[in-house]
């Protein structure tokens, strides 16, 4: 019985999901499969063309400089020409790119390759939230944002692997799957996903000159900055995080694997279920505010306790499930503050807050870290995190 209960419970919790997001879904796990270039960029930079860190480093800081252009031009281009040809423009771009980066050695050119390609892979992501949004409505909209990022967890998790496995082979390969990979997905995108119409958005386009910025919504810019925060707390799990179990728990590289693979593992299985059970209960960003406490809270344990495997897995813990519950009603929370209008623009600053976050996080931590230690560093995220939920509590009393 309890079986049939469970068992019942994930149905549904897919149930009622248009077929145009599980297209999405196919196309955004196909993309993420080749992603895999930008977790083995520095380790290529330093280990297959011999440049020293601090030429990697900048490299990377190209790349994140690229990262917030192609957010504010996905959006832009989004309103303009729709978001299927921004996704079709963009993976193809971004799959020739790839390619070419692979045959580049010079290192200016790899700076501005680096920027072009970051560039138009990130103008990809506003264009496949718009899409998610205009395929769904407000019953299944937060569960849809929420396959899709089981679509894009499990594609990191396979491209993870397998691009460990083609670095040890030779790094080159990494950008020859990365770019096939966003051929395939143009090719599923153009060939295999019959769209709905939609000339209602570019005859709505028309009016847009009656619509407000998006830049000039004080509420949404809030929303935005506060989201940025949230971020900066979000990407130390690929920074300060793993530095932390390294050097001070002294845990062993493949136990370190296997609590970020944590991470993954528990959103793929739960999060869908979760949302569902969650969905309609309280406001969106009541959630977002307890998630944000969460993963506050997920950085504090570390100063609390002794260290140890189990503290290790505990913060993990805490810190996923903070994340399930705050991301995919971020995501729903930045549509119910637009209109379709422009609605790409929405989309875009909203990208482009979550983009700065990927530039400020890894600083932000390693300085920290290495001028005051990992203990300050952890009570200052836990205050960070504690002013982030609490902003986006009171943001709740404005919208």
């Amino acid at each position: 019985m309890a079986i049939q209960k469970v068992t019942d419970l994930y149905k549904n919790a897919f149930k009622g999901i248009p077929s145009a997001i599980w297209w999405q879904a196919l196309v955004l796990i196909v993309n993420r499969c080749g992603t895999m270039v930008v977790p083995f960029m520095s380790l290529y930079l330093t280990q297959c063309l011999h440049y020293s860190f601090s030429k990697a480093g900048v490299v990377l800081i190209f790349f994140g400089l690229g990262a917030v252009t192609g957010a504010f031009l996905g959006g832009w281009l989004t309103d303009k020409i729709g978001f299927r040809k921004v996704q079709l423009l963009t993976l193809t771009g971004g799959g020739i790119l790839f390619i070419v980066l692979s045959q580049i050695e010079n290192y200016y050119a790899i700076c501005l390759f680096t920027y072009l390609l970051s560039s138009i892979n990130e103008a990809f992501r506003p264009a496949n939230s718009f899409a998610i949004a205009y395929y769904t409505n407000d019953e299944n909209r937060t569960r849809s944002y929420t396959l899709a990022r089981l679509a894009t967890n499990s594609g990191w998790v396979i491209g993870g692997a397998l691009g460990g496995l083609l670095a040890s082979i030779n790094y080159k390969y990494l950008f020859w799957v990365d770019g096939l990979t966003n051929i395939a997905a143009v090719f599923i995108l153009k060939f295999l996903f019959a769209p709905v119409v939609i000339s209602k958005i570019n005859k709505q386009q028309k009016k847009s000159n009656t619509i407000g910025s998006a830049y000039k919504d004080k509420k949404y810019v809030a929303f935005v900055i506060i989201s940025c925060l949230y971020a900066i707390l979000f990407f130390q799990l690929f920074s300060s995080i793993s530095l932390y179990y390294k050097h001070e728990m002294h845990l062993s590289e493949s136990f370190i694997g296997l609590v970020m693979a944590l991470n993954g593992i528990i959103i793929i299985l739960t999060e869908m279920v979760l949302i569902y059970s969650l969905d309609g209960k309280a406001h969106k960003l009541i959630f977002i505010s307890i998630g944000s406490f969460l993963l506050a809270s997920s950085f504090v344990v570390f100063n609390l306790f002794k260290s140890s495997a189990e503290i290790a897995i505990i913060a993990m813990v805490l810190f996923t499930v903070g994340e399930m519950i705050s991301m995919p009603f971020m995501n729903t929370q930045w549509v119910a503050m637009s209109k379709e209008e422009n609605r790409g623009e929405y989309a875009g600053l909203y990208t482009m807050a979550w983009s700065v976050a990927h530039i400020l996080a890894p600083s932000i931590g390693t300085f920290t870290a290495d001028h005051y230690g990992f203990a300050i560093l952890w009570w200052f995220l836990g205050a960070l995190g504690l002013v982030t939920s609490i902003g986006f509590y009171l943001l709740k009393k404005s919208v």
